[in-house]
């Protein structure tokens, strides 16, 4: 019976894991009931639904590593160590084992494998995370850290069997470099129908926070790293408010833990004359409802070179929930989709001046249409093309 093994640095709880992943094996665990799937991930604060998902399919097994350590690499090479201990625990080195890396860590994780066991290995939505950390000015041209992740993103492509990549510009960068390794171009996608909008809730959260008069301009993410700053969000809704001389902005703001203290750190410090709705650790099955809240998404990634490469989930849910976009150039193949579909708007940097009142005028009639647009967005970000390509693997 065939084995496939999935890897991922990210916990099953996290909106990377357990709306998307875990649902891609959940489909190919549906398909292919003859197979035994295996996802080793890093273990969450709280893993009820882990549990369920393992209840509710006898082909699908979550391995949780739990995290002891706080440095990243001392962390990542235990968790390398308790893969092999695992796999050699459920006798899973045999031929017939695939390994998929998730993202680049997961990548790097699956190449080490091919070495220690003779496993081969594909990788879904490769990214090049150095480089954002490079342009993020996170890590150094001279820093090992670079220096050791972009030589593992390099070495995933030599010895891959398969990749499928996010976005028509990493398919660009890649094709016809590797004779050996097949290359397919699938974006992160959602079942669609997992977006269920609460119409009611979400009303009583508009007249509750005075937001019918306002312009919301929301954000779901964290803060940082390979996004923008915290800084740069509300400077961009300040500009929005001062340029037009108006009060009517309203920022809301849902995130995880780290990002709501650098939230209200930053306001601790600075204060803002519009409204501000702070939330932490929304469920994923509520986010399209507080989205439905907003008038415009904003995608808060920094337009650097290798933003090309990406493919943020944000996009996803902000259009399925009926909310235009405001994305900079240059992101993933979103920026083209928003610009072709006229679903939302976009701006070179945060620095764009946009007029409120085109915000008003622009988000009153696109959302109107939504239900267009969402058919437009499953044609894009389709999952059945993702299960295909992820099936094609065995």
């Amino acid at each position: 019976m065939p084995n496939y093994i999935f890897i991922t640095n990210h916990a099953v709880e996290s909106n990377l894991v357990k709306p998307i992943l875990l649902n891609y094996i959940k489909s190919l665990a549906d398909i292919n009931k003859d197979c035994q799937y295996y996802l080793f991930s890093l273990s969450s604060k709280t893993n009820k639904s882990a549990e369920n998902k393992r209840a509710s399919h006898s082909n699908i097994k979550i391995i949780e590593y739990n995290p002891r350590f706080r440095s990243k690499y001392v962390l990542y090479l235990f968790f390398l160590f308790f893969i092999v201990r695992e796999i050699r625990k459920h006798n899973l080195k045999s031929k017939n084992s695939l390994s998929i890396g998730y993202l680049s860590y997961g990548g790097t994780f699956t190449y080490i494998l091919k070495f220690l066991f003779g496993f081969d290995y594909s990788i879904l939505c490769y990214e090049p995370h150095s480089m954002y950390m490079l342009e993020q000015d996170i890590w150094g041209r001279c820093s090992p850290s670079f220096h050791i992740s972009r030589y593992f993103e390099k070495c995933q492509l030599k010895y891959a069997k398969k990749i499928i990549v996010p976005t028509t510009h990493t398919y660009a960068k890649i094709v016809g470099k590797y004779d050996k390794m097949k290359i397919e171009i699938a974006p992160i996608s959602i079942q669609l129908e997992d977006i269920v909008i609460n119409y009611e809730q979400s009303n009583e959260i508009i007249l509750s926070n005075d937001l019918l008069n306002s312009i919301t301009i929301g954000y779901v993410g964290q803060f940082g790293g390979i996004y923008s700053s915290v800084s740069e969000y509300f400077n961009f809704l300040y500009n929005l408010s001062k340029y037009n001389n108006t009060k009517n902005i309203c920022a809301y703001i849902i995130t995880d833990d780290i990002g709501y203290s650098i939230v209200q750190s930053h306001l601790n410090s600075k204060e803002y004359s519009f409204k501000i709705i702070l939330l932490q650790n929304i469920n994923v099955h509520e986010l399209p409802t507080h989205i439905n809240c907003f008038d415009y998404g904003v995608v808060l990634i920094p337009p650097t070179p290798s933003q090309c490469f990406r493919s943020p989930v944000k996009t996803i849910y902000y259009i399925a929930s009926g909310v235009p976009v405001i994305i900079p150039n240059n992101i993933s193949d979103d920026s083209a989709f928003v610009d072709k579909t006229g679903f939302g708007i976009v701006i070179e940097s945060f620095n764009s001046k946009i007029q409120p009142y085109t915000l008003i005028s622009r988000g009153a009639k696109l959302a109107s249409n939504c239900s267009h647009y969402r058919i437009k967005l499953s044609e894009y970000r389709n999952y059945d093309k993702m299960i295909f390509a992820l099936n094609s693997f065995k």
